[in-house]
């Protein structure tokens, strides 16, 4: 890797790792040793990639990414006791697809302190590099609470994206290291499209807002969550919603 490096020029994460120390360099070694050359740019556009993968490793280690097959949409429902939770996932049970912009996917959120539900789909078209500005807009537009872990997330995709563009079959990239993603489901991490984009981070989002714009406390694990997809069934979430809200939200239903 290091030879990789001296090749493509990437003096910025070259000084990044010579700052790093010894032992911290192996490490580094070991964890990104899949990383491809679009892997390693991104890393030198951005080394607080390094620092962000210092502090929070074992976070994207310490509960496994497992994608539960989806739900019945009527099994979740009967099973909720009368009352706002259930009437928000009524809400969203009575949406059909297409929802907004050809989105197939849609979420609810209920939070105690808030007078309505919030209802928002999925946000199609911000992948790619005709899109760059689209998503960073989108982003920007995300409260800090779910900003932490965008960047990196987006960075561990398109490095598995890149060895995919290669080899269709491969199964390469630095998630391996990164990521505690069950056995076969690695291809979720391209499937799930950008994160930050889809419904539930897109519903939290606009929870918080309201929450702060009325002057409450922020506290995540008070929000509650469902999502529905195009096939009207209670599905999961994919990788990077998972780790942009892991515990912080209570998921009614499919995790």
């Amino acid at each position: 890797m290091l030879a990789k490096i001296d090749d493509l020029d990437l003096t910025t994460l070259a000084k990044k790792l010579d700052d790093l120390g010894d032992v911290t360099t192996a490490k580094f070694l070991d964890d990104f040793g899949e990383i491809s050359s679009d892997g390693l740019k991104i890393l030198d556009k951005k080394p607080n990639l390094i620092d962000h993968w210092k502090k929070h490793k074992q976070y994207f280690l310490d509960k496994e990414y497992s994608a539960p097959n989806d739900l019945d949409i009527d099994q979740i429902y009967n099973s909720l006791s009368e009352g706002s939770k259930k009437e928000m996932v009524k809400r969203v049970n009575e949406a059909l697809p297409p929802f907004k912009d050809g989105s197939f996917v849609i979420s609810g959120g209920y939070h105690s302190k808030l007078d309505d539900f919030v209802i928002k789909n999925n946000i199609p078209k911000v992948d790619g590099i005709k899109n760059e500005e689209k998503f960073k807009k989108l982003v920007e537009d995300l409260e800090p609470e779910l900003q932490e872990h965008i960047e990196y997330l987006d960075f561990i995709r398109e490095d598995y994206k890149a060895h995919k563009a290669l080899d269709q079959t491969s199964k390469k990239g630095v998630f391996n290291k990164l990521l505690n993603i069950a056995k076969g489901k690695e291809n979720k991490l391209i499937q799930a499209g950008k994160p930050g984009s889809h419904a539930e981070v897109q519903v939290v989002n606009e929870i918080i807002k309201k929450l702060r714009q009325k002057g409450e406390q922020i506290n995540l694990e008070e929000i509650f969550l469902y999502v529905k997809n195009k096939s009207n069934r209670n599905m999961c979430r994919c990788p990077n919603c998972f780790y942009i809200l892991k515990d912080k939200v209570k998921m009614i239903g499919n995790e």
